[in-house]
């Protein structure tokens, strides 16, 4: 476990054979006491172990190049964001989550935003155990946004978006957010092409 008070800096070269630049192991923990945490762990990025940010307004920031795998749990105060992707690679999937992972704000208002250019898998919670959540927005700008029966859960009482050339979900999607605006959204599924939807058994 590695821990700071106003921040974490880690620096390596830059991979020649595609592993990735920043190897955080199962039993590895990145945390701050109040600071935002950035990764950009390689081309092809993994993170198996925990990132947590602190503190008033701190956030997660990961971005990789090509594809961004996570296993871990990634803990942030306000908002965690996750990129992954440059060039259309059809059936490449540009961010992966697993089903031992775990994606929750914990400070009030914050944001889960996850942008992948090819497809974006969702086998993971994503939300549940957050701190009014303002907003969880997953998209995939040009594959499928999959959201996958072992695993997959997205539960908030935030505004939840889902956009894709195609939709694909097997898991629960779930908001328990009630307005006293009845033509609002609670929930925004938008796909360029198809979208299908399979109940959970």
């Amino acid at each position: 476990m590695v821990l700071g008070h106003r921040g974490i800096n880690l620096y390596s070269g830059v991979s020649t054979d595609g592993s990735p630049d920043l190897e955080l192991d199962v039993t590895g923990t990145l945390e701050t006491v109040n600071a935002s945490i950035t990764l950009s762990p390689g081309v092809n990025g993994v993170v198996k172990g925990n990132v947590i940010a602190g503190g008033t307004g701190s956030d997660v920031t990961i971005n990789s190049a090509r594809t961004l795998t996570i296993h871990g749990k990634l803990i942030a105060n306000d908002k965690i964001t996750l990129t992954a992707g440059t060039l259309v690679s059809s059936g490449q999937a540009s961010i992966t989550t697993t089903g031992a992972s775990k994606l929750l704000s914990t400070g009030g208002n914050g944001e889960i935003v996850m942008t992948g250019f090819n497809d974006v898998v969702i086998d993971s919670l994503v939300g549940p155990g957050s701190t009014n959540l303002a907003l969880i927005r997953i998209e995939s700008t040009e594959g499928t946004t999959y959201l996958k029966k072992t695993s997959g859960w997205i539960e908030t009482g935030a505004l939840i978006r889902i956009l894709g050339a195609d939709l694909h979900f097997e898991g629960v999607l779930r908001s328990t957010q009630a307005t006293a605006n009845t033509s609002d959204f609670e929930v925004e599924l938008t796909a360029t092409d198809d979208a299908v939807l399979h109940p959970k058994a």
